[in-house]
């Protein structure tokens, strides 16, 4: 993918470099701390988290321009709003409400 932060996503090449050689270069190092950040606001902001685990970094990256977020429209109306309305069908369902 394209991107105007940072030169974009592309991280090595298939023909010269292995999977393992492009985890140890300094874009991608950059990438995963930028990810493991917001996942980490995530954790510490959200009490989703144990749903989501910190989201997905794309939804992050494409809706704010940025990894080292928390909630997105994605997390919002993906996560949230289906947790909510499967427990409030479980609450009723055990009669819990």
């Amino acid at each position: 993918m394209k991107s105007d932060r940072d030169g974009g996503f592309l991280l090595g090449n298939a023909l010269h470099d292995t999977l393992e050689s492009v985890c140890y270069t300094d874009k991608f190092q950059k990438i995963y701390r930028d990810i493991a950040t917001g996942v980490e606001l995530c954790r510490q902001s959200c009490e989703y988290f144990g749903v989501c685990g910190g989201g997905a970094g794309s939804n992050k990256y494409w809706e704010k321009g940025t990894f080292t977020c928390s909630e997105t429209n994605a997390c919002k109306y993906r996560i949230k709003e289906v947790t909510n309305i499967v427990l409030e069908e479980l609450e009723h369902s055990l009669s819990l409400i």
